[in-house]
């Protein structure tokens, strides 16, 4: 029993004994010299790990690796000799022996925390719960839940966490030894933030100055407001694309009109094409493609395909044919090329 500690010793005796009635574990070859060869196992011991494995005869704690993930294992697990399996106990073996103080992991660079980012992590092994997200976590209250079907429609739990919670679950996995790639699906919106008392924000204006602080809250520069729907958007990347947007909002015919706004200029941005900022000149001028939103759902749709990397802010917009309408665009948040 070289390699093994006292207590696998005393489980392997216990075993034994339990096994004598029926002359031993029915295992067959092939699995039994996976096992050799993947763990270093002797013959008895791969046959003893293996039923022990079978039974949960440990303290019925076993992690299990759940057939979706072993579906996205799979084809690297079986290059390197594994079944579904010998997987399982590989994770097992490596959570047993990864303590806390396991140096396997070197100490990462801390990265700032993004506020505004939730990312989904679906409940698999080896979560088993929302609620156990939540202790991992270090969370005051059970996440956002949310329940649905897969592509094969089997049913499926996701829990909401901030990117800070996302931090710890993976740390954790990482203390633990559970070397696998939990699902995390970001959800990151444009922010939406106008004031309903000023003109803030709005592309190319420094809202701050005292020419531009409004006399009256009738003012038309307060338009469009926070939750107004139809609202004009102005586009001017790919969202000026109709078949982009087509696919995006899922209809059918897309109805653009070619327009303009001021105050904007289009640099590139980090991991972008052309991104719109403040332009130093008011009288600068981009062209693109006016669209009308007809609902807050058409919105979010367009909100989360910009992510947070951009903000959403008033402009007028001159549309061919109609005229100036006050309207929304995109203005990018991030750093760009001079």
């Amino acid at each position: 029993m070289d390699g093994m500690n006292i207590f696998d010793g005393l489980e392997l005796l216990a075993f034994l004994a339990e096994q004598s009635s029926f002359g031993g574990p029915d295992v067959d070859r092939i699995t039994i010299g996976r096992w050799q060869h993947l763990f270093g196992y002797t013959h008895d011991e791969a046959v003893l790990r293996i039923h022990q494995h079978r039974t949960d005869f440990t303290d019925g704690t076993r992690m299990r690796v759940t057939e979706s993930h072993w579906r996205k294992v799979r084809a690297k697990k079986e290059v390197a000799g594994h079944d579904w399996e010998s997987f399982e106990h590989e994770c097992n073996v490596r959570a047993r022996t990864a303590g806390p103080s396991s140096q396997r992991f070197p100490k990462k660079k801390e990265k700032p925390i993004d506020p505004d980012v939730t990312y989904f992590l679906k409940i698999e092994w080896p979560f088993t719960s929302v609620e156990q997200v939540q202790e991992v976590a270090g969370l005051s209250k059970p996440p956002l839940r949310l329940d649905g079907n897969d592509d094969e429609g089997e049913p499926t739990t996701f829990c909401g966490i901030d990117d800070a919670a996302k931090d710890k679950v993976l740390a954790w996995l990482e203390r633990r030894g559970y070397f696998f790639e939990p699902m995390l699906i970001p959800y990151s919106l444009a922010k939406k933030n106008l004031s309903s008392t000023s003109v803030y924000p709005t592309l190319g204006v420094d809202t701050t100055l005292p020419q531009h602080r409004l006399n009256s809250l009738d003012d038309p520069k307060l338009s469009p407001a926070q939750d107004q729907h139809p609202v004009w958007y102005f586009f001017y990347d790919d969202l000026a694309d109709r078949t982009v947007l087509s696919k995006l909002l899922d209809i059918q015919f897309v109805l653009f009109n070619n327009a303009s706004v001021t105050g904007g200029t289009l640099k590139t941005g980090v991991g972008e094409n052309k991104v719109l900022v403040d332009s130093p000149n008011s009288n600068e001028k981009v062209s693109g493609q006016a669209y009308l939103a007809f609902t807050k759902d058409e919105e979010e749709c367009i909100r989360l395909y910009k992510t947070a990397k951009y903000e959403i802010v008033r402009c007028e917009i001159q549309i061919e044919g109609i005229g100036t309408k006050q309207g929304l665009t995109f203005r990018y948040v991030g750093e760009v090329d001079p």
